[in-house]
């Protein structure tokens, strides 16, 4: 009788297959530890903020560098902001006057113009009288425009300089519209009141006029004596 062939062992496989499952372990444990570098260099890349870039222009550059140099010279605080697709600058100014709200300051290359919003504001009720006060009030002004906008309604007085002829604004012409404005706060204030007291712009008009501070056109040069001919 032929003796049995005992069973192969299946020590072999068994171990190529421990040992397999070893090296899978290993590599994925080393991928784990190590980083891709995909999601290294999206770790560690700084975000950038975009900024507004200022005007290129020199001649822009430079009035601009005027604007700001008068503020500063009045002690006035301000914000500036540039918007590039329009080439417009934006000037905030804290002028500290509680009749004031703020001072806006618009520069577009040629023209500079001021925006003084009154810290008065009315009812709706009260936006046709608003009105009538504004159009007699621009009947009267020579130097600027009483602007009615916004609901509530509130009021700001507009001056602008054109300086498109000349090549540089002069520092003289950026003082002159915030004087301009600060001075009209003797002139609007109280109107403003009396309508949103529900007074007509004909009392509100009629009361400023008695005022010896109110101004609705610039002060006029000093007159000189002309000698008399028979002199």
């Amino acid at each position: 009788m032929a003796a049995r062939k005992a069973p192969a062992k299946p020590e072999k496989k068994a171990s190529t297959k421990k040992a397999s499952t070893k090296k899978a372990s290993t590599k994925k444990a080393s991928s784990a530890a190590k980083p891709s570098k995909a999601k290294a260099t999206k770790a560690t890349k700084p975000k950038l903020k975009k900024l507004e870039k200022g005007p290129k222009e020199a001649s822009t550059k430079r009035q601009l560098a005027t604007i700001r140099g008068v503020f500063s010279d009045l002690n006035l605080e301000f914000t500036e902001e540039y918007e590039g697709h329009s080439g417009t600058s934006y000037f905030t100014i804290d002028t500290g006057v509680g009749e004031l709200e703020d001072i806006r300051v618009v520069h577009v290359p040629g023209v500079l113009t001021l925006y003084a919003r009154f810290g008065v504001r009315p009812r709706e009720q009260h936006r046709a009288e608003l009105e009538r006060f504004a159009s007699r009030m621009n009947t009267g002004l020579h130097h600027g425009c009483v602007v009615l906008h916004g609901s509530p309604p509130q009021l700001s007085f507009r001056a602008s300089v054109d300086y498109s002829s000349v090549k540089d604004l002069e520092r003289g012409y950026v003082g002159r519209l915030v004087g301009d404005a600060i001075s009209m706060i003797e002139t609007l204030d109280l109107p403003l009141i009396l309508i949103a007291q529900g007074k007509s712009a004909d009392e509100a008009i009629a009361q400023v006029l008695e005022l010896h501070e109110a101004r609705l056109s610039p002060s006029a040069a000093p007159k000189t004596k002309r000698a008399s001919s028979r002199e």
